[in-house]
């Protein structure tokens, strides 16, 4: 499913009613898998809708290193994914800083 398709598909879908937009390894077929390019970009465009709050990601198993990964539409109206806890963006490792060990004290 190319990125636009997806997107179209999406004004049609009623809560609760889901888009398969990749089967297959999605890890593996957005770095060398045929067409690698349309597959990112799809799976960008499904990133997108999931953090404007539009659809759930998921994904079904079918065999050994076979997926169909699906969004699924919710309730409107949609809220937007506020990302918390240790994820900053101006940091370049992404983690969380290390709080300093409580000093015990020995009576």
């Amino acid at each position: 499913m190319l990125r636009h398709e997806f997107e179209t598909a999406l004004f049609t879908l009623r809560p609760g009613q889901h888009i398969i937009y990749h089967t297959g390894d999605l890890a593996m077929d957005r770095k060398i898998g045929p067409n690698f390019m349309a597959v990112d970009n799809t799976a960008h465009s499904a990133w997108e809708a999931m953090e404007a709050g539009k659809v759930h990601l998921g994904q079904t198993f079918i065999r050994a290193g076979i997926y169909e990964y699906k969004a699924i539409m919710r309730e409107r109206p949609h809220k937007k994914v506020i990302w918390a806890g240790c994820y900053d963006p101006t940091r370049s490792n992404y983690t969380k800083p290390v709080s300093p060990l409580p000093v015990l004290q020995v009576a």
